[in-house]
């Protein structure tokens, strides 16, 4: 599931992350492989979800997918502190900071 979603995205780009179909597998399962709390989770999946979830930042539009992309940065702040994946969790928090902007350094209140 992880291959097809990341292979759709590549090739579609923004339409499909913002199909509200795609939507409901695509963020439920970045949250469950990004996971870190789950040690089996965590050395299993973890670089593939952080592989969907680049392509996903790479692919969406501030406009549209902004807020569902905030939602995620607790889950990306555990995953650095961890040092689980260091390079892969840089490079989403990068597209995150381009994306985003200075919300990604701002409080989560």
């Amino acid at each position: 599931l992880l291959s097809v979603l990341n292979h759709l995205i590549m090739k579609m780009g923004y339409s499909t992350v913002e199909n509200s179909h795609v939507q409901t597998v695509l963020f439920p399962l970045l949250d469950y492989c990004t996971d870190i709390s789950v040690v089996n989770r965590a050395e299993t999946l973890l670089e593939d979800g952080l592989r969907l979830w680049l392509v996903t930042l790479v692919s969406s539009r501030l406009t549209t997918m902004g807020p569902s992309l905030r939602n995620m940065l607790p889950r990306l702040e555990a995953i650095l502190r961890s040092g689980l994946e260091p390079h892969l969790s840089l490079k989403v928090l990068q597209f995150n900071a381009i994306l985003l902007g200075p919300q990604v350094v701002e409080p989560l209140a």
